[in-house]
Protein backbone atom coordinates (compact mmCIF):
# COMPACT_ATOMS: atom_id res chain seq x y z
CA UNK A 1 0.00 0.00 0.00
CA UNK A 2 2.30 2.65 0.73
CA UNK A 3 4.29 1.83 -2.43
CA UNK A 4 1.22 2.42 -4.37
CA UNK A 5 0.90 5.39 -2.32
CA UNK A 6 4.03 6.64 -2.81
CA UNK A 7 3.92 6.45 -7.01
CA UNK A 8 0.48 8.07 -6.56
CA UNK A 9 2.39 11.07 -4.93
CA UNK A 10 0.97 11.30 -1.63
CA UNK A 11 2.64 13.08 0.92
CA UNK A 12 1.27 10.94 4.20
CA UNK A 13 2.49 7.52 1.85
CA UNK A 14 5.23 6.71 4.39
CA UNK A 15 1.97 6.80 7.27
CA UNK A 16 -0.62 4.50 5.57
CA UNK A 17 -1.68 1.40 7.59
CA UNK A 18 -4.36 -1.16 6.26
CA UNK A 19 -6.50 0.64 8.82
CA UNK A 20 -5.85 3.92 7.46
CA UNK A 21 -7.86 2.01 4.04
CA UNK A 22 -10.77 1.05 6.75
CA UNK A 23 -11.40 4.29 7.88
CA UNK A 24 -11.47 5.67 4.57
CA UNK A 25 -13.91 3.00 3.58
CA UNK A 26 -16.36 3.92 6.98
CA UNK A 27 -15.85 7.18 6.47
CA UNK A 28 -16.71 7.41 2.79
CA UNK A 29 -20.16 5.26 3.50
CA UNK A 30 -21.04 6.98 5.86
CA UNK A 31 -20.85 10.56 4.30
CA UNK A 32 -22.45 9.02 1.55
CA UNK A 33 -25.75 8.05 3.26
CA UNK A 34 -25.05 4.11 3.65
CA UNK A 35 -26.22 3.25 7.34
CA UNK A 36 -24.26 3.02 10.30
CA UNK A 37 -25.61 -0.90 11.02
CA UNK A 38 -25.03 -1.75 7.47
CA UNK A 39 -20.87 -0.37 8.15
CA UNK A 40 -20.42 -2.30 11.32
CA UNK A 41 -21.51 -5.38 9.66
CA UNK A 42 -18.56 -4.63 6.82
CA UNK A 43 -16.23 -3.56 9.19
CA UNK A 44 -17.58 -6.44 11.69
CA UNK A 45 -17.63 -4.40 14.87
CA UNK A 46 -19.77 -5.90 17.38
CA UNK A 47 -20.12 -2.03 19.35
CA UNK A 48 -21.49 0.37 17.01
CA UNK A 49 -19.55 3.27 19.61
CA UNK A 50 -16.28 1.54 17.35
CA UNK A 51 -17.93 2.12 14.20
CA UNK A 52 -19.48 5.66 15.21
CA UNK A 53 -15.29 6.84 15.87
CA UNK A 54 -14.87 6.14 12.01
CA UNK A 55 -17.57 8.62 11.26
CA UNK A 56 -15.33 11.57 10.49
CA UNK A 57 -18.61 13.35 8.91
CA UNK A 58 -20.19 13.84 11.93
CA UNK A 59 -18.09 16.12 14.05
CA UNK A 60 -18.62 18.66 10.80
CA UNK A 61 -20.84 21.73 12.07
CA UNK A 62 -23.40 21.50 8.86
CA UNK A 63 -24.24 17.82 9.87
CA UNK A 64 -25.37 18.83 14.23
CA UNK A 65 -28.36 19.02 14.72
CA UNK A 66 -28.37 22.12 16.52
CA UNK A 67 -26.86 23.55 13.44
CA UNK A 68 -30.11 22.23 11.70
CA UNK A 69 -32.42 23.53 14.26
CA UNK A 70 -30.70 26.89 13.95
CA UNK A 71 -31.75 27.56 10.67
CA UNK A 72 -34.67 26.61 11.02
CA UNK A 73 -35.34 28.83 13.66
CA UNK A 74 -33.43 31.52 11.80
CA UNK A 75 -35.68 31.13 8.75
CA UNK A 76 -39.10 31.30 10.91
CA UNK A 77 -37.54 34.17 12.03
CA UNK A 78 -37.21 36.17 8.69
CA UNK A 79 -40.73 35.22 7.96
Amino acid sequence: MRRYAREAGLAAANHITPHTSRRTVATTLLANGVPIEKVQDLLSHNDIRVTRGYDANRHKLDSSPVYTLASVISRHQEE
